[in-house]
């Protein structure tokens, strides 16, 4: 049954990078599909990869339904929905990926390097192949861009430990009311 599925899912969804072999999936896929003819210089690409993984903080809120899903039957839609997300991550991965190995090496064959921890810290630091990569505005680059990426990921964890010890909070108020 679906709802078999769904709560074994949410099981599975319980570990530690429980989604990388859903982002790797759905990034080799769109790995071949999409194609990207624009650059992102390095400030620029880390920047987007914070709002990337505030993106995903934020989606990882819809566990929070998952108590009253599994009373309430409807377990697989959050499983569903939680697929989709990871899927639209991967494909946002996949764009700027792409443009930052546009940028670094002239084409997009390295932008694998943004998924293999600690190769990606390759493409991040790899200066601009030439000066003819479009520049942004100063927010969006730089130093500025990686300053607010930082803030950016620090509030994105800071809100995903918030989602966790409200749902902990929920589940043992529930559980104690019961």
């Amino acid at each position: 049954s679906l709802e078999l599925f769904a709560f074994n899912y949410l099981t599975y969804a319980e570990n530690d990078a429980y989604n990388l072999p859903i982002i790797y999936i759905f990034a080799i896929v769109f790995g071949f599909i999409k194609k990207v003819d624009y650059r992102l210089q390095r400030g620029t690409y880390f920047l987007n990869s914070a709002y990337i993984v505030f993106l995903a903080s934020i989606a990882s809120g819809i566990y929070f339904l998952s108590f009253d899903a599994i009373v309430g039957g409807y377990l697989f839609m959050i499983a569903l929905l939680d697929i989709i997300i990871w899927a639209v991550i991967s494909y946002l991965l996949v764009i700027i990926c792409k443009a930052r190995s546009n940028d670094a090496y002239g084409h997009s064959r390295y932008a694998a390097l943004g998924f293999i921890p600690f190769a990606n810290l390759w493409l991040l630091f790899t200066p601009s192949k030439d000066d003819f990569a479009p520049k942004m505005a100063a927010l969006t680059s730089g130093v500025t861009a990686v300053v607010i990426g930082l803030v950016v990921s620090v509030a994105g964890r800071g809100f995903d430990m918030a989602i966790v010890n409200a749902m902990d909070t929920y589940a043992t108020t529930t559980i104690s009311q019961k």
